[in-house]
C-alpha cells in the first residue's frame, strides 16, 4: 500500500493559517458576546493582518469601533467592507454595511455617495435619489460647502432637470464664491423646464445677481437677453 504523499510546506502554512484564523474567530466572537468590546477589537484587527480584505471582520470591527465612539476608525471599516462586498457581487451587503456608516457618521459623505452610486448599479434609481435626499440635511453649514457640492452633483447628474436641486447647487456654488458656475447651470436649465419652474430660476438668478435686467426678466418671466 501506497504511503500518501507528505503535505508541502505550503499546504502546512495554509493549514497552520486556517486553524489560527478560526482560533482568532472564535476568541473574538467569546470577547464580543462577554462585553469585552477592547478584546474583541484587538482580535478583529488581529485577524485583519492575515486577510484584510475580508469584508465580514470590517463589518464586525466597524460595529465596535462605533460603539466605542471612534467614528473615523468605524467609517474606513465600514467602507472597506462594503467596498469588498460590492466587489465581490454582494451589493446590496455592501449597501446595509454602509447605512450603517452613516448613522454613526452622518457627515461621511463618500459612505453616502457610495450608496446611491451602488443602487444605481442596481438598477434602484428611486432609493439613489432617496438616499441623497436624505444626505443633504447633514450638509448644511459653510464648512459642508465642498461636501454638499458634490452631493448635490451626484443627485443632477440623476435628475438633471430638478429644479430645486439646480437652485441649491447655485446657492451652494455663490457661497464658494463661484457665482458665475451658478448663473451658468441656472441659465441653461430654462430653455428644460416649464413656465412656474422658470419663474423659479428666473427668481433664483436675480438673487445670484440682483440687477434691473433679471429683476425685470424674473417679473415677466422672459428668456434671458
Amino acid at each position: 500500500m501506497t504511503a500518501a504523499p507528505r503535505p508541502t510546506e505550503d499546504q502546512q502554512d495554509a493549514a497552520a493559517l486556517r486553524l489560527q484564523r478560526r482560533r482568532l474567530v472564535e476568541e473574538a466572537a467569546e470577547a464580543r458576546g462577554k462585553g469585552k468590546r477592547k478584546r474583541a477589537i484587538e482580535l478583529y484587527r488581529e485577524l485583519l493582518t492575515l486577510a484584510p480584505d475580508d469584508c465580514e471582520v470590517h463589518g464586525k470591527l466597524a460595529q465596535l469601533l462605533a460603539e466605542g465612539g471612534d467614528i473615523e476608525a468605524a467609517s474606513q471599516s465600514f467602507r472597506a467592507g462594503a467596498l469588498g462586498y460590492h466587489e465581490k457581487g454582494f451589493t446590496d451587503r455592501a449597501i446595509a454595511l454602509l447605512k450603517q456608516a452613516v448613522v454613526h457618521a452622518p457627515l461621511d459623505v463618500e459612505a453616502w455617495l457610495s450608496i446611491s452610486a451602488m443602487y444605481v448599479v442596481r438598477d434602484k434609481h428611486k432609493d439613489a435619489h432617496k438616499a441623497l435626499d436624505e444626505a443633504r440635511p447633514h450638509f448644511t453649514k459653510r464648512d459642508h460647502l465642498s461636501a454638499s457640492a458634490r452631493i448635490l452633483d451626484a443627485h443632477l447628474r440623476l435628475e438633471p432637470r430638478r429644479v430645486d436641486l439646480a437652485v441649491d447647487r447655485a446657492r451652494v456654488a455663490k457661497r464658494q464664491g463661484q457665482r458665475g458656475y451658478g448663473i451658468l447651470l441656472l441659465t441653461d436649465l430654462l430653455a428644460a423646464v416649464e413656465a412656474t419652474d422658470r419663474k423659479r430660476l428666473r427668481r433664483a438668478l436675480f438673487w445670484l445677481r440682483p440687477t434691473p435686467a433679471s429683476l425685470w426678466r424674473w417679473l415677466r418671466n422672459t428668456p434671458a437677453a
